[in-house]
């Protein structure tokens, strides 16, 4: 039997590549991110360099501008306890 974890034992981990790798397959530019997403181009620099977006509604329009789903963007790691 495969034992598989429960949601309370994994983490979400905003992944930077994954933004980049859909940036640069739509050939788009910071500025070009930062504008369909209502941030700066500094906040994108940032995004890209791993911090990760706060608040929701920018994840969604970053998602919508590039075609996916928000969840593109992180990783699920297990927790350690």
């Amino acid at each position: 039997m495969v034992a598989f974890p429960s949601m309370h034992d994994l983490e979400l981990v905003w992944q930077p590549a994954a933004l980049r790798k859909l940036m640069k397959r739509k050939g788009a530019s910071p500025t070009q991110v930062a504008a369909a997403v209502g941030v700066t181009a500094p906040t994108v620099t940032n995004w890209l360099n791993g911090s990760e977006p706060r608040r929701h509604h920018h994840r969604v329009r970053l998602s919508e501008f590039l075609g996916v789903t928000p969840d593109t963007f992180y990783a699920r790691r297990k927790v350690k306890r």
